[in-house]
């Protein structure tokens, strides 16, 4: 009995604890974390203080306050604005639990001086500010031109191939806000020289044939009152500039830049909303061209509107993705971090992961990772570094990506086959524990690290075939790389050709490994600078480039046969160093120098790594990794429109092959040349999305030969083109040449030919 005595004392007191617990929690003693004992407002935006410590705000102009509180971990209490003018108190409904107060004084409240505080959790009395309303002061004034054409940046474009139209201007200012009774004069200058009176003026272009351009000032004044004008600038070009960067502006101060391309905002209430812009360059560019704009959260992709500049753009909380795409070309990614922390009290695994950032496919990526594909980018990262036994870390938020530890083994299993894109094989361990997940490459991993070529090397024999390149007179003494001003360090080939095709230039270290790549980078140079001129379009850059690998560079068939296991990865086939120092290499070598030799020439071309078969769909999933394959997509204005189009290039496939393993002989065609998905749909699977290849461009008509002063396309349409072109082969030595020959015009003797497929043929005189 005394022991059940016992037993029902130590009950009764714990029953008493958790009793006194939850009376002390109601209390808020337990709470106290986010108790507030003192808050004040504030003035933000719009206003000026004066000497008696008051603020004063023009008539119209739009002002802003905030309340804050001295508990910064407490993120969402009760809020309730107050008005007071003459003794009168009034709650302002509209702003309930809005941290921040925007407010605009009409013209009958010129004279008034107003009162505003804040109550938080009810009971806390936030110290307020006086406002005093004074007159409104003459504004500049806002132009504005017809619908068909569109003010950018103070700037309005016109294109003379296109047609001009005139220019018809129109001017207001804050004329609501101003005395009814004060007088306004507007006057129009052109180049300084005074054109017109009144609210509108129109721009004559007649006569424009040639560029200019032409500064249209609005200037507005009133008795008292300092004069306001505003200038537009008229821009006249020929044809306007391609469009060659994109750059996503945030000009918020409520945002605070933490790292590269990453901005921090704080949580406050519901879901916050910013106004963004993006720019282009160069400014010769179509200033109005659309802008489509992608924002990312948690993996999901939102495509907003086509418009020049965006406003009101909502944030989920955590982490969100911002790009802008201008005439295809696609800004660097902004990240933004919206979440419940004061930016100084980020807990500290949080704040390394957003601000630990690394260089990937152009972009600042970070380690705080919500979705596979960002997973993917700091797989292929980590792979890049060619390190063993260091634990790379990400945070993972549970509550934007909750996973357990088998599904995290099948998300680093996915990103080691399409996050990764080097030659190697991978032995890792990995764990996950709460947000954190882990990963180290052991000892059996091999790294792709180019060692030396692979013997004995088979026999080939490049056909000789009419070439789009030959070594140029006058050589350039620098490439367009050499102007950008983004740089990246780079430790091997692999990070050489990412960083230039992402338009970044390269920085090579000191020590003897350093040397040693920027030799292989002057390699690439030598041949831009010997077969490539300053006044060559980009269609025409991209075919030189393409017909030098394909010509000068033999496919390595004793590598390919190897297959993709384990030793194979460091043969330097699969790299620059197969394409530049051995003249041999597989696709993936090929493909990467596609898209270094584009980069240095500011051509933006991308690598696609995928799988390709004669039909490529109808093999199972689980055989595709035996044909593994590298290409390229290529971003060139090759329609002339003015708008650079994705296309694909197939450097490798370019080469048909005939003949056995005897000995091979290759043939230069254009079947894999600037052409669309649709055309490779049945041979070319990629692993991930690419930009869409869906323009056409006819290689074949677009592609000259010259004979007895008479220039013809290789596009054959009679028996007469045909004996031409034949004749044209047999005096450059029977070169072999690429044409499409319609059914009319195959026959005829004298000449041999490859059949490529859709009366595409590689022929010559026989």
């Amino acid at each position: 009995m005394k022991k059940s005595r016992n037993i029902g004392k130590i009950l009764l007191v714990a029953v008493a604890i958790a009793l006194l617990c939850a009376l002390l929690t109601s209390c808020g003693l337990f709470n106290s974390l986010n108790t507030i004992t003192s808050a004040n407002v504030v003035a933000r935006i719009g206003l000026e203080k004066t000497a008696d410590g008051a603020y004063e705000v023009q008539a119209g102009k739009e002002f802003t306050l905030a309340v804050v509180w001295n508990n910064k971990r407490a993120l969402y209490p009760s809020i309730e604005w107050h008005e007071v003018l003459d003794g009168k108190d009034s709650t302002l409904p509209l702003f309930k639990n809005e941290q921040i107060l925007t407010y605009t004084h009409k013209r009958e409240d010129i004279g008034k001086t107003f009162s505003y505080y804040a109550k938080v959790n009810e009971f806390v009395r936030a110290e307020g500010i006086k406002v005093r309303v004074t007159k409104a002061k003459l504004d500049p004034p806002a132009i504005a031109c017809q619908d068909e054409l569109k003010i950018v940046d103070g700037k309005i474009q016109q294109n003379i191939i296109g047609g001009l139209k005139d220019v018809k201007l129109s001017a207001s200012w804050n004329a609501a806000d101003l005395d009814p009774d004060l007088k306004v004069t507007v006057e129009w200058f052109v180049n300084d020289k005074k054109v017109a009176d009144g609210a509108g003026y129109t721009y004559s272009v007649s006569g424009i044939s040639a560029p200019k351009t032409v500064d249209v000032t609005c200037k507005v004044s009133a008795d008292g009152m300092d004069a306001k004008s505003t200038t537009v600038s008229l821009i006249f070009v020929e044809k306007y500039d391609l469009v060659d960067s994109v750059t996503v502006n945030i000009d918020d101060a409520r945002f605070t830049k933490i790292a590269t391309d990453t901005y921090y905002v704080q949580k406050t209430s519901d879901k916050l909303h910013f106004a963004l812009s993006a720019s282009i360059a160069p400014a010769t560019a179509n200033l109005a061209a659309d802008c489509e704009w992608s924002f990312d959260h948690s993996g999901k992709s939102i495509i907003g509107e086509k418009s020049t500049h965006i406003e009101n753009v909502g944030l989920n909380e955590g982490k969100n993705i911002v790009t802008a795409t201008v005439s295809n070309v696609v800004s660097r990614r902004v990240t933004i971090y919206y979440m419940t922390y004061d930016v100084d009290a980020i807990p500290t695994d949080i704040k390394n992961a957003i601000t630990d950032k690394f260089l990937w496919n152009g972009n600042y990526c970070d380690r705080y990772v919500t979705c596979q594909q960002e997973v993917d980018e700091f797989v292929g990262y980590a792979i890049s570094q060619h390190q063993k036994n260091k634990a790379f870390e990400m945070y993972m938020p549970t509550a934007n990506w909750a996973i357990s530890q088998s599904e995290f083994a099948d998300v680093m299993s996915l990103a080691i086959k399409q996050g990764g894109d080097e030659s190697g094989y991978y032995s890792y361990s990995m764990e996950k524990r709460g947000a954190i997940g882990r990963f180290t490459f052991g000892d059996a991993t091999e790294f792709g690290i180019p060692s030396g070529a692979y013997q004995p090397q088979a026999t080939v024999k490049q056909a000789a075939a009419f070439l789009r390149y030959s070594e140029v007179e006058n050589k350039r003494e620098s490439l367009p790389i050499d102007e950008k001003t983004d740089t990246a360090t780079v430790a091997n080939s692999n990070d050489l050709y990412r960083v230039v095709s992402c338009g970044f230039k390269p920085v090579f270290a000191a020590d003897e490994s350093g040397q040693k790549l920027q030799a292989l980078y002057n390699k690439a140079r030598k041949v831009l600078i010997d077969y490539i001129s300053a006044d060559m379009t980009d269609v025409e850059k991209v075919a030189a480039i393409y017909d030098w690998i394909v010509n000068e560079v033999d496919y390595d068939y004793k590598v390919a046969s190897l297959g993709t296991g384990s030793g194979t990865s460091g043969y330097n086939a699969f790299y620059l160093e197969g394409v530049f120092d051995d003249h041999r290499a597989v696709c993936d070598g090929k493909s990467k120098a596609f898209a270094l030799l584009c980069g240095m020439e500011n051509i933006k071309a991308i690598r696609v790594s995928g799988y390709a078969n004669s039909n490529i769909a109808a093999v199972p999933d689980s055989e595709k990794a035996a044909y593994g394959h590298a290409w390229n997509k290529v971003l060139v204005d090759a329609d002339n429109d003015g708008v650079r189009e994705w296309y694909v290039v197939d450097t490798t496939w370019g080469d048909v092959e005939v003949g056995g393993a005897s000995g091979r002989t290759e043939y230069l065609n254009y079947s894999y040349f600037l052409v669309t998905d649709e055309a490779v749909a049945t041979t070319h699977q990629a692993k991930i999305a690419t930009p869409k290849a869906n323009t056409e461009y006819n290689v074949y008509k677009n592609t000259f030969f010259t004979y007895n002063g008479v220039t013809y396309d290789f596009y054959i349409e009679s028996s007469v083109e045909r004996d031409v072109l034949i004749a044209y082969s047999r005096a450059n030595g029977n070169i072999a040449m690429c044409v499409y020959i319609e059914y009319a015009a195959q026959g005829g003797h004298g000449y041999a030919f490859v059949k490529l497929g859709d009366n595409q043929y590689v022929v010559y005189a026989s």
